[in-house]
Parts: structure tokens; sequence; C-alpha cells
């Protein structure tokens, strides 16, 4: 009993202790009270908020910098696409120099001497040809067409038919059609449409 008691006055001795520093302490216990509330506030509204802009910040550059590795695969992308196009353009040019009769006068000078050459070499017999030229449009181009009637073997017509395709020459044959005279004769009839493109532009240039 007397032991809860000393207890019970240890409390009571340590509440009026307290309450006592209180008192006294008025002033210091106030200003460490501003301070602590001061502080609060400080956080609250310069720490806090700048630690928001500071994350949004973080997130902008993060964005920025997916945008810019975006940007730098489309340009190595753009860059690889512009390669091939001045690859595929100098290609072209160089079948329009190399490949192509440069003139009207030298594509029909290749196509009749080609014809006329390949014709006498399978023993065929050149009965009418026709010959017409038409510019193609926006491109720089001219297209020559011809039309021909031959008549021969068909072993002739097979070889001439060959010798044209493996010449080299950029030919184009479009339509052919063989009929044979009678019954009774071996010789046949080889009606052939062919073309040829020859390059307009650098004339123009010139």
């Amino acid at each position: 009993m007397n032991r809860l008691k000393s207890t019970s006055e240890q409390g009571q001795l340590s509440l009026e202790l307290v309450h006592r520093f209180l008192v006294e302490k008025r002033a210091w216990v106030a200003s460490v009270m501003c301070l602590f509330l001061v502080n609060l506030a400080i956080y609250g509204f310069v720490v806090s908020p700048a630690d928001n802009r500071l994350a949004r910040a973080e997130g902008r550059a993060l964005a920025a910098e997916d945008l810019l590795d975006e940007a730098r695969e489309n340009l190595k992308a753009a860059t690889r696409q512009h390669e091939k196009w001045k690859a595929s353009n100098s290609q072209l040019k160089r079948f329009y120099e190399e490949v192509l009769p440069q003139n009207l006068r030298d594509a029909q000078t290749a196509l009749s001497s080609l014809f006329d050459r390949v014709a006498d070499g399978a023993g065929l017999v050149v009965e009418s040809r026709t010959i017409t030229a038409d510019p193609e449009r926006d491109s720089g181009l001219g297209k020559l067409s011809t039309t021909m009637v031959l008549s021969g073997r068909y072993e002739g017509i097979r070889r001439f038919l060959f010798e044209v395709e493996t010449s080299g020459d950029f030919i184009l044959i479009e339509e052919l059609f063989v009929a044979r005279v009678d019954q009774a004769s071996q010789s046949l009839v080889l009606n052939l449409s062919a073309s040829t493109y020859f390059w307009e532009g650098l004339e123009e240039e010139s």
C-alpha cells in the first residue's frame, strides 16, 4: 500500500514539475512552437511544391529524351531512304545514258539495223515495216514502235526471235503472230510488233 502511495506521489510531483517548467519557460516553449509551425508552413508552401515541380520537370525531361530518340531514329531512317533514292537514281541515270539510245535517230538506226541483220541471218524476208515515234508525257523519254511482217521457214523464225531477245539491246516484243501461207507451203508469216525507248532529256539539257 505504501508502495502504491509512493508511486502516486512521484507521478504528481512529475506533473507539477512539468507544469512549473511550462509556466516558467512559457516564452521559450512558445518560441519553439512558433518555429515548428513556421517550418511546417515552409515545407507545405515551398518545399513540397518545389518537389512537385522538380518531379514534373524530370518527367518532362524524360519525355523530351524520348522525343529526341524518336527524332534521331526518324533522321536515320530518312538518311537511309535518301541513300537508297540516290543509288536508284544513279542506276536509272546510268541506264538512260548507257543502255537507251540517246535520241530518235539513234533509236531508229538501232532498231532497223538489228531487225535487218537478224532477219537476214535467219533467212527471213522483210515484207513490210512501219515505224512510229511518240513522246512519253512528263518522263523525258520517247517511244519508238515498229510493226513488221516477215516470211520464212519455222526454224528461221525461231532463230530470229532468239537473236532479238538476246541481243542486249533494249527491245520489247509486244505482240507476235505466226501464220502459215498455205497448207502445201512450209513458209510462215510472222507479224511482229516491237518497241524501244530513247532518252529525249539529254537533248533538252544540251
